[in-house]
């Protein structure tokens, strides 16, 4: 599904604005990175699209549709949001938080699909061995395994994933970000991960945005947008590109 922002702004008050203006389309079925400085908005502008946050001014359009005027359980069944790890956030098992996903689905209770669906999810991430282990007591990697495959029982078509491995050691952030390219490639999903990491955004993503000061400073391939002089302009540090990788020369 394709989203667009059509002069879209934000701030938590009138007189200080996160976002300006923002006009830019995501593309469907594709894996787009959003990057940037820190306080650039990266984070505020997904979050309008699930409407954690709303616009002050503008929209958000998901295939054409506002997603004002959406119902929040057509929302839910639309767009999944896979948040930053950064403590313990939920209690229960790992069978159940999975099956928070379902929740746009139950009624009264799970039904026969709602637990096929969890069980896959389950099989996906290869957690079947921990299904009945506190959620709280995983390592970091497993935590945010058992995020992913929550929003993948919620079967929506667009997940946003705010910054999922910042705090991962480097096989773990591997896996994410690999879990996340499958759902592309095999699933036909729409993927938006806010990341700091650069060079993860030159391996994994089909299309970047940069943000800086609010605004959309580029956009498009990444071999095209993550460019030295991109770099430079946007987080004043010297680098070059090398290999398909950006390496820092200076700051």
């Amino acid at each position: 599904m394709e989203i667009k922002f059509e002069h879209l702004s934000f701030g938590y008050t009138r007189k200080k604005q996160i976002l300006k203006d923002i006009n830019l389309t995501i593309p469907s079925g594709k894996f787009s990175a959003i990057i940037g400085p820190n306080g650039s908005g990266k984070t505020t502008l997904i979050k309008q699209i699930n409407r954690i946050l709303t616009p002050q001014s503008g929209k958000v359009l998901i295939d054409c549709s506002d997603n004002t005027v959406m119902s929040s359980g057509d929302l839910a069944r639309t767009v999944a949001y896979v948040p930053q790890m950064t403590g313990s956030i939920m209690t229960g098992s790992v069978m159940d938080t999975i099956m928070l996903g379902r929740k746009p689905y139950i009624k009264w209770k799970p039904s026969t699909e709602d637990i096929e669906i969890v069980s896959q999810c389950l099989m996906r991430f290869h957690l079947e061995e921990i299904a009945q282990r506190e959620f709280n007591a995983l390592s970091g990697g497993q935590k945010q395994t058992v995020l992913i495959a929550r929003a993948l029982a919620q079967t929506p078509h667009i997940y946003l994933f705010d910054e999922p491995v910042s705090f991962l050691d480097v096989r773990n952030q591997l896996e994410i970000m690999s879990a996340a390219r499958e759902l592309v490639d095999y699933d036909g999903k729409t993927v938006i991960m806010v990341l700091h990491d650069l060079n993860m955004a030159l391996r994994f993503a089909d299309h970047v945005v940069i943000m800086k000061n609010g605004n959309v400073f580029a956009q498009g391939n990444p071999i095209e947008v993550i460019t030295e002089k991109n770099i430079l302009a946007v987080y004043k540090t010297h680098a070059r590109i090398q290999n398909g990788e950006y390496v820092i020369t200076s700051l």
